[in-house]
């Protein structure tokens, strides 16, 4: 499972202990070349675009989304979440990693 959030990205997994090694490596090569193939994109698209709509149902992170983007004005203020406008200006050339 991978989840990024406002400030951390965190990666978990269920493995057997002889397999660690292996799995730390295949994160590493995440870490270091990420990949998002063109044919993928929209979905992931759509998959971000459903978690910033699902604001509307939670009165509580969408406050604190808010409340950080009033007292800490600029960069450090944006969620991790984007906006509707950014994620629909995104195209499979604009983001910056391997299309292997």
């Amino acid at each position: 499972t991978v989840g990024t959030e406002l400030e951390q990205t965190s990666f978990g997994g269920a493995l057997l202990a002889d397999d660690l090694l292996r799995a730390l490596e295949l994160y590493a090569d995440v870490l270091r070349r990420p990949a998002l193939p063109a044919a993928e994109f929209e979905q992931e698209r759509e998959l971000a675009c459903q978690r910033l709509a699902r604001l509307d149902d939670s009165p509580t992170e969408k406050l604190f989304v808010e409340l950080r983007r009033t007292y800490f004005p600029g960069p450090h203020g944006r969620t991790a979440l984007g906006t509707r406008e950014g994620l629909a200006a995104l195209s499979p050339e604009s983001v910056p990693v391997s299309r292997r």
